[in-house]
């Protein structure tokens, strides 16, 4: 009796709190959530970009000193003999590394998104942006001096492994998406908000791509990443001026609190509590399960296929693939996502984004040109409209005291296939 007593009062008090945090969050200064993800996908992506070219790279330095290349600005096909069997081998030695690097992030990334949603119900979604920024900040130093001294490429599992146990982009977004719900109303206004994030992130992700390729022609691996480290140090200002929307509780950290945040992220599917919308939920989990499959855990593969024959893209023309996938599937069909909602329902804009994304995956598959490979992009405009429609979809049917757990539910899922959907694309290549 008394513990239904503590939860009542829990309950109570947590709803008075966030009736004080709608009236805190008035202030402008809540935008900055925009500029936020901004910044983070922008280094995140200079980041990714730079350790993805820098593995094949170091491999073949290292395996074939007399073949492979000697400017970090060139491709893996530009060595001096350019041997089919060179490349085979660079290759099978990289995709087997990011194998180990699958396993290895999946699980400490899984379990801290699932943790990492349902406590910035708790203790407030600012509070727990600073885990993951401090997360890719410590990453991005270690791997500075791993490429300095030019370690074993293993030793980079290291800052990979910190990087997923802090969370790494799922819990930056799962927390902003948290974030954008506390401060927009239950209706098309939030899907337009969540477009707004994912503009944000997709114009990160845009400038990161077209810059990176340059900067590592200029500065080389070492240098770019430490830039990147200097940008995200910024972002912690952004984190110290955003307005809190949700009030830290006082609940102290525990074992129970910790399980409890586990069961929270996935009551949505079973629990009774939700019966009249959990078919909702399960349906709307099974066409997210779907998407991800297809969708997450190819970036590394996609570079590795197209740095190689009969593509050999540079750095810079990686840059500017990756920047038109940006822009044709983060940025335009964001922009347009108000005149889609007013002209088409969320059922159509979903089955028109997976349509549009096995459009791509078919003209990518068949690409044997640079023209048609770029060409795929543009075919693939709607690739994560359904991702979009989805989230907005539950979290209009979620509480404003449980969108932390909904997202980090769903985050977790997103985990799962980032890493271990990355492993069986990588083992395929590895197999090749």
């Amino acid at each position: 009796m008394s513990a239904k007593m503590s939860l009542a009062t829990e309950s109570e008090t947590t709803s008075s709190e966030q009736e004080t945090a709608k009236e805190e969050i008035t202030s402008r200064r809540k935008y900055l959530i925009g500029p936020f993800v901004f910044l983070h996908t922008l280094t995140l992506t200079l980041y990714n970009t730079s350790i993805n070219l820098y593995y094949p790279y170091h491999v073949g330095r290292e395996l074939f000193p007399n073949e492979s290349v000697t400017k970090e600005k060139s491709s893996l096909c530009q060595s001096r003999t350019n041997s089919s069997s060179t490349n085979e081998i660079v290759q099978s030695v990289v995709a087997e590394y990011s194998v180990y690097a699958a396993i290895s992030m999946g699980f400490p990334c899984l379990i801290s998104n699932i943790l990492l949603g349902s406590m910035s119900d708790r203790y407030g979604r600012k509070q727990l942006l600073i885990i993951p920024t401090l997360g890719l900040l410590v990453a991005q130093i270690i791997v500075v001096v791993f490429m300095y001294v030019s370690v074993d490429l293993y030793y980079f599992l290291l800052p990979s492994i910190i990087l997923a146990g802090f969370g790494d982009i799922f819990a930056v977004f799962q927390i902003s998406l948290s974030y954008i719900s506390d401060i927009t109303e239950a209706s098309k206004k939030r899907t337009f908000g969540i477009a707004l994030l994912e503009l944000s992130g997709g114009i990160g992700v845009l400038l990161g791509q077209i810059i990176a390729g340059y900067l590592i022609q200029s500065l080389g691996y070492t240098l770019t990443v430490l830039f990147t480290c200097i940008v995200k140090s910024a972002n912690l200002i952004n984190i110290v001026l955003l307005p809190s929307s949700v009030p830290s509780t006082k609940s102290q950290w525990s074992c129970k609190v910790v399980i409890r945040s586990l069961k929270e992220s996935f009551q949505f599917y079973y629990s009774k509590e939700f019966s009249g919308s959990r078919w909702k939920y399960n349906l709307c989990l099974i066409i997210f399960i779907i998407g991800n499959m297809t969708v997450i855990g190819r970036d590394n593969v996609e570079t590795l296929y197209i740095i190689s024959p009969p593509f050999c893209f540079t750095p810079v023309l990686v840059g500017w693939f990756n920047a038109t996938k940006a822009m044709m599937q983060l940025i335009i069909p964001m922009i347009l996502i108000r005149v889609f909602l007013k002209f088409w329902s969320n059922e159509f804009i979903t089955v028109f984004g997976a349509i549009s994304g096995l459009s791509y995956f078919v003209v990518e598959t068949l690409a044997r040109s640079t023209l048609t490979l770029f060409l795929a992009p543009v075919f693939g405009f709607g690739l994560v409209l359904g991702f979009v429609i989805i989230r907005a979809i539950v979290s209009v049917e979620t509480p404003g005291n449980k969108q932390g757990a909904l997202y980090g539910g769903l985050a977790a899922i997103q985990t799962i296939f980032a890493f271990f959907g990355s492993m069986s694309h990588t083992s395929s290549t590895e197999g090749d």
